[in-house]
């Protein structure tokens, strides 16, 4: 089992607003496709002030030093897909 990486701050933010939107989904509406909402967030996140977006990326190095202290010693190091 490898080691999953610290979500970023646009990670975090994406999973967010996927929670919220399932959260307003209504019970036998149709289903909210991951893939357009990652394409609309992306946008989202453009158009976020600097402000809103620093809170997010603190939140993301809180995240990564609770990674840090859960699994010490992690490196990042992709495999390369053959």
């Amino acid at each position: 089992n490898s080691i999953p990486r610290p979500p970023n701050a646009f990670i975090l933010f994406r999973s967010h607003v996927w929670k919220v939107l399932k959260e307003k989904q209504d019970e036998g509406s149709q289903k909210i496709n991951l893939a357009d909402v990652s394409k609309n967030v992306g946008g989202m996140w453009a158009k976020l002030p600097k402000e809103e977006q620093e809170k997010w990326k603190q939140e993301a190095l809180s995240v990564k030093a609770q990674h840090a202290a859960r699994f010490p010693g992690y490196h990042y190091a992709p495999t390369l897909k053959k």
